[in-house]
C-alpha cells in the first residue's frame, strides 16, 4: 500500500488499513496515533545534530531576512539561538513547512507564513515571495 496525505505521516497514520507498517524516520520522530489492528515498526534512519550559528549566518540574520524553516526540531533550535546571540527577531520572517513547524518557532518574528503544501517546491516558492515584501 502506498498513501500521500497533507498533514505529514500522523494524517495518513489514522486512516491505514490493519496490518504492520515499516516507518523510517528522524531520532526524534512525531508520535503517531493509529487505528486498532495497526502495528507501526520505526526505524530511525536520520537525525539532525544541533549546532551553533556561524558568524557569517550571523551577520545575515542581523538585517531584515527570509528563513525557511523544515521541521520542528530546526525551528525550535534556530529559535533558541536567535535568543541566544541577541539577533533581533521582529528582523526576520519565517516560511514554515507546516503548523507544527511555525508554532515550534515561537513569536516575536517579523512574520510568520506557513507553506500551502508540505513539498519543498512549494515552501522555497513562499519563501521568495516573503523576500520581495521585505
Amino acid at each position: 500500500m502506498a498513501a500521500v496525505g497533507e498533514g505529514g505521516l500522523a494524517e495518513v497514520a489514522r486512516h491505514l488499513a490493519p496490518g504492520r507498517y515499516l516507518r523510517l524516520s528522524g531520532a526524534d520522530p512525531v508520535p503517531l496515533e493509529v487505528p486498532p489492528g495497526v502495528e507501526v515498526d520505526t526505524i530511525t534512519v536520520y537525525a539532525a545534530r544541533p549546532l551553533p550559528l556561524s558568524a557569517a549566518a550571523q551577520a545575515l540574520l542581523a538585517q531584515p531576512c527570509v528563513v525557511a524553516l523544515h521541521s520542528g526540531e530546526a525551528a525550535r533550535h534556530f529559535a533558541t539561538e536567535c535568543t541566544r546571540l541577541g539577533l533581533v527577531r521582529g528582523q526576520i520572517a519565517l516560511a514554515c513547512l507546516a503548523p507544527r513547524i511555525a508554532a515550534m518557532a515561537g513569536s516575536g518574528w517579523q512574520a510568520v507564513e506557513i507553506s500551502a503544501m508540505r513539498r519543498d517546491q512549494p515552501l522555497l516558492a513562499l519563501a521568495h515571495q516573503m523576500c520581495q515584501n521585505l
